[in-house]
């Protein structure tokens, strides 16, 4: 169990179907989960969705959940006029902050966190990390993606190899690790 909040990443909701996807939601709020970042780009298309279409699927969540950053950067092309669209479409439809990865140009980032009055939240990326920096440009929250789950994955990957290839186990208890044991 954890005590901190918990953001979850559901890429495009895991369906087509509105319904399924705000069903899914609602699951994970039932289990406590504090956000979500979803995306606007629907695993099944190439493009991203319709700005009206996603702008009605966050209202429908935002209604659904009252009852019971988008990944525009990432795309081929952009301009600010439609980060800046998207981005009042959604703080419009009620969410509570803007995910935009892939946005590293600081000019516009600073327009985006002047535009807005929800939190924005960005990406860090290799020669964008300094989180004080993005302070200063108005960013409230940040987000590692799937680098640090990437990393881990490869170390195990790399460990694996290690015991399928040279049959020991010894280098595995190299590095202690601090476990803690929760008590009920």
């Amino acid at each position: 169990m954890i005590t901190i909040p918990l953001s979850v990443d559901i890429e495009a909701g895991y369906s087509a179907d509105q319904n399924q996807i705000i069903n899914h939601i609602i699951q994970l709020a039932d289990l406590g989960v504090a956000g979500i970042n979803i995306e606007d780009k629907p695993s099944h298309q190439n493009s991203l969705r319709d700005i009206k279409a996603h702008q009605a699927l966050l209202q429908a969540i935002k209604q659904a959940l009252r009852h019971g950053g988008c990944d525009l950067c990432l795309q081929p092309q952009w301009t600010e006029a439609a980060l800046h669209e998207r981005a009042l479409a959604y703080q419009a439809a009620g969410c509570d902050g803007f995910f935009i990865p892939g946005l590293t140009n600081t000019t516009m980032i600073k327009h985006l966190t002047a535009l807005l009055s929800i939190p924005v939240n960005v990406m860090l990326l290799p020669g964008f990390s300094d989180k004080q920096a993005l302070a200063e440009l108005g960013v409230k929250r940040i987000s590692s993606g799937n680098a640090l789950s990437d990393h881990l994955i490869a170390l195990q990957e790399s460990a694996t190899r290690r015991l399928l290839e040279e049959h020991v186990v010894d280098f595995l208890f190299e590095q202690s690790v601090r476990t803690t044991w929760l008590s009920n």
